[in-house]
């Protein structure tokens, strides 16, 4: 869904850019979105058909339908155009902005729904797109066909999963201003949680001495290297279990 939404910003900035329409008319535009021709092709094109078009096309109707989102999507590009825009830095999506605050505000089982989702987007990937994912790198429209083709082939009940919880993160966004912050009591647990089942992970591996070197400088490390590691702390992060489970996938999204 994030990948989607980076390809609705030139729509939605498009109203805005305007001026001179009411508060009013920008939101009918927004809301006008899901139904753009162009952008029903282009979902098609990434490799959603059938069941799975029906239900990528009914989260954005559910998301641009929603008066509280297409407010704040509103305000927030009226926001840019009164402040001058982003200067020198890239456009955010408002809508991932929402998810990004409610997401450490939902239960353990709707982010664990999310973060094995993008672990399985990052084992489906090759490991050179991968590794640029992860360092951000890898083109936006090649990171949204990738990440797309990817979510495209999972089972229907499985995709609908994953839009509910991120359809819920953003709920919850529009009610915080900010991710919950972890105390340094709350890291320190964590940290020791996690770093202890990577560590035996990366030790396991036969080239554990790049994967090291890698974690202690990813600007250096190759792709490959980088794709690797990622995975591997990711699934550290999943396997913590019992109460710190939630602060563990917290600090994931946070660090």
């Amino acid at each position: 869904m994030r990948a989607i939404l980076i390809a609705l910003l030139f729509l939605i900035a498009a109203p805005i850019a305007g001026a001179q329409e009411s508060r009013e008319e920008i939101i009918q535009s927004i809301q006008r979105i899901p139904l753009d021709p162009v952008l029903r092709a282009n979902i098609r094109k990434n490799g959603f058909t059938g069941e799975r078009y029906e239900i990528v096309l009914a989260n954005l109707k559910r998301i641009y339908g929603n008066q509280a989102i297409v407010g704040f999507v509103t305000d927030y590009y009226l926001g840019l155009v009164r402040d001058g825009g982003p200067v020198g830095q890239p456009l955010e999506d408002p809508v991932d902005l929402l998810m990004n605050r409610g997401f450490s505000h939902l239960s353990t089982t709707q982010m664990r729904t999310l973060l094995r989702t993008d672990a399985a987007i990052l084992r489906s990937l090759s490991q050179t797109d991968c590794g640029k994912l992860v360092k951000g790198t890898l083109h936006p429209e090649r990171a949204s066909e990738k990440t797309d083709g990817v979510l495209a082939r999972l089972d229907p009940a499985a995709l609908r999963a994953y839009y509910d919880v991120q359809y819920a993160a953003a709920v919850t966004g529009l009610s915080h201003s900010r991710p919950r912050a972890l105390s340094r009591a709350e890291v320190t647990r964590v940290e020791n949680k996690i770093f202890d089942r990577f560590d035996l992970r990366l030790n396991a591996q036969k080239n554990r001495d790049t994967l090291y070197r890698a974690w202690q400088d990813p600007a250096r490390a190759s792709n490959r290297s980088i794709c690797t590691v990622s995975q591997l702390f990711l699934a550290s992060v999943l396997d913590v279990q019992g109460p710190d489970a939630q602060l563990a996938m917290i600090y994931f999204m946070q660090d």
